[in-house]
């Protein structure tokens, strides 16, 4: 554990697609450069249903830990229903 965060970031003027395969590039890239292979993952993402909790990404990250091998098991954590709501992220794009 490094103690560390790592975040992507897209800015929307770039006109990319934001969909499955976005996310699982951004966890590829970050998991074979940044997480050492038998090392345990935990992420946090938004509750975004597009992005980050559908079964091609579930899939990824299963196949990372059943068939591959890689890592003994990954965690995925939502934030809940209404964070955008919370007042500090009401400025968050100002």
């Amino acid at each position: 554990m490094t103690g560390r965060q790592l975040n992507y970031l897209i800015d929307d003027c770039h006109q990319f697609k934001k969909d499955p395969s976005m996310a699982i590039s951004m966890f590829h890239h970050y998991i074979t450069t940044k997480v050492a292979e038998g090392a345990s993952i935990i992420f946090y993402a938004d509750n975004c249903p597009g992005q980050n909790k559908n079964q091609t990404v579930l899939a990824y990250l299963s196949y990372l830990v059943h068939d591959v091998k890689r890592h003994p098991y990954i965690r995925m954590n939502y934030m809940i229903v209404g964070h955008t709501k919370f007042s500090p992220d009401r400025h968050f794009g100002t």
